[in-house]
């Protein structure tokens, strides 16, 4: 009886654990928390896989393209 309360304590600090992670890379990589913990709430290993393969999401990350004007 106690190695299945230990188990269902564990596995709830796991889920516990993968909503936070999703909050926490989500916000690193400037998307919206709360979409990031509810979706890792309902699809805990599936959203925390998308989310750390999505891309920064910051200005900073995005490649400025300049162009070259030939006439100066």
């Amino acid at each position: 009886m106690v190695a299945i309360i230990l188990l269902i304590a564990w596995s709830f600090a796991c889920w516990a654990a993968n909503i936070t992670f999703c909050g926490i890379l989500a916000g690193e990589k400037n998307y919206p928390e709360i979409k990031w913990l509810i979706l890792g709430a309902i699809f805990p290993i599936i959203a925390l896989i998308a989310i750390a393969g999505l891309p920064d999401h910051s200005e900073k990350s995005t490649p400025k393209i300049e162009t070259i004007n030939p006439k100066e």
